[in-house]
């Protein structure tokens, strides 16, 4: 396991990136340190979220202070334990992987 600093806006991506993906068979190892990351990204959201929900109240019709203090949250940076596995075992795949699998997974493959 390895700690990656990562933002409010970039574990919003990853976690729709994985969601995106949760059907695909992976490797057991694979699809065990995914479910471990999606885990880690939604407890950091969650987080996230209870600011998101105070700040939309504070501004309930938005406006260029609501936008500036958005943009501060979702740039805050975490620390974000990531379970990562050798990109060679997803050559153990019983399936073909498209692109965006690999784009989804690409956080947390070592070579």
């Amino acid at each position: 396991m390895k700690t990656v600093k990562m933002t409010n806006q970039e574990i919003i991506n990853h976690i729709n990136n994985i969601g995106g993906i949760m059907d695909v068979r992976l490797p057991v190892k694979a699809s065990y340190a995914l479910n471990k990351n999606r885990k880690a990204f939604i407890k950091e959201y969650d987080c996230y979220f209870e600011e998101f929900t105070k700040l939309q109240k504070a501004y309930p019709v938005g406006g260029e202070a609501y936008q500036k203090e958005l943009i501060d949250l979702l740039s805050v940076e975490n620390d974000i334990p990531v379970h990562a596995v050798p990109e060679a075992i997803l050559e153990t795949a019983t399936q073909d992987l498209s692109l965006e699998v690999f784009q989804a997974l690409e956080f947390m493959l070592e070579e």
